[in-house]
């Protein structure tokens, strides 16, 4: 009797175990910026407040996003932190800001990294030029799709041309 075994404890040479599936959701596009958003009056301020309560995650927001007074203006800038928070999250399986945490935020103190963990330096890298505190000092998306480039292909990532001041990063990512 041929046909299929699947509700048979015998198992045939040629079946293979039902392999799982991983399917990839990104969601939570809230405080995605579109164009630039001016906060150079206290009037540019009080609306973009509104709109990043009322559209953003707290741990995906980024410091300008947390302190309105740090930045004149919401760029684009703001999504790079997001992918930094989306990586490390994929990454480790935790976020790396919980909710309320605004000083964590705005001093760059995430969740420490695990200290084994399967990646390399230059993943590892790629996470702390998403998060640098200062967005002048945060990489744009041209650079992270060179980083991620460069990682498929294995090869070493191009320098970050940017200025950096130290951050003070638990488990060993960065160090001042």
């Amino acid at each position: 009797e041929s046909g299929s075994n699947l509700g048979s404890s015998e198992k045939s040479s040629d079946q293979s175990s039902p392999r799982p599936v991983w399917e990839v959701r990104l969601c939570d596009f809230g405080s995605v910026v579109r164009g630039r958003t001016p906060l150079r009056t206290k009037e540019e301020r009080v609306e973009a407040d509104e709109k990043v309560r009322r559209s953003t995650t707290q741990m995906y927001r980024a410091p300008e996003m947390v302190d309105l007074h740090m930045a004149e203006e919401l760029t684009e800038k703001t999504d790079v932190w997001a992918l930094g928070c989306s990586f490390y999250l994929a990454a480790f399986l935790q976020n790396c800001f919980e909710e309320n945490t605004n000083l964590a935020i705005l001093s760059g103190r995430h969740a420490s990294v695990p200290p084994e963990h399967p990646y390399g330096d230059e993943v590892l890298e790629i996470v702390r030029r998403c998060l640098a505190v200062n967005p002048a000092e945060r990489a744009d998306m041209e650079e992270i799709r060179e980083c991620l480039g460069a990682l498929r292909d294995g090869w070493e990532l191009p320098v970050s041309h940017r200025p950096r001041t130290p951050q003070i990063w638990e488990g060993g990512v960065a160090s001042t």
